[in-house]
């Protein structure tokens, strides 16, 4: 059985390339999290977790709400982080969230589920996922992505890469 690999970076714009005040010195403690999940269960288990990283989360039960709360929080600038997606929900599922968040919004984007489907996995990539997490998501996850998209961005900023895009590097069979 040939299982894909996947090798991405993504990248998102930043809006103050000149100033680093927003990461802080302790980033990513504190990173604002939106955490999605119609599953309360799964929502208050993986959000204690996320706050044992010293992470704000903020929690969404359905993609239409999370939508909105995007969209305010962008007009106030006070934007999150991350934003961590259940991918199979009623109305609008992962996949969808991502196809509407795509653009506008330069937010990174981590889709999660029980479900290990390549072909799934793969169009999320695709559509701009940042990664894709099988449950269940164990706590070291989470701080190694944390660690992982401060580097980035911080290398980002160096650079000064302005880019909103997912962009796939490699795919192996």
């Amino acid at each position: 059985m040939a299982v894909a690999v996947v090798f991405t970076i993504y990248t998102m714009a930043l809006v103050n390339d000149d100033n680093d005040n927003d990461i802080g010195d302790g980033f990513p403690i504190g990173m604002r999290v939106l955490l999605v999940d119609n599953d309360r269960e799964s929502i208050f288990s993986l959000g204690t977790m996320l706050r044992s990283c010293q992470y704000q989360v903020t929690t969404a039960t359905d993609a239409t709400t999370v939508l909105k709360m995007l969209r305010v929080k962008m007009l106030r600038e006070n934007k999150f982080d991350l934003v961590i997606s259940e991918l199979h929900m009623p109305e609008i599922d992962g996949l969808k969230l991502l196809k509407l968040m795509q653009p506008w919004m330069d937010i990174p984007v981590i889709l999660f589920s029980n479900d290990y489907d390549k072909n799934l996995v793969m169009k999320a990539v695709t559509l701009g996922a940042c990664d894709y997490l099988l449950k269940p998501i164990r706590i070291e996850e989470l701080r190694i992505f944390g660690s992982m998209y401060i580097e980035r961005r911080l290398i980002l900023r160096r650079m000064k890469i302005k880019i909103g895009t997912h962009q796939p590097l490699a795919c192996l069979n």
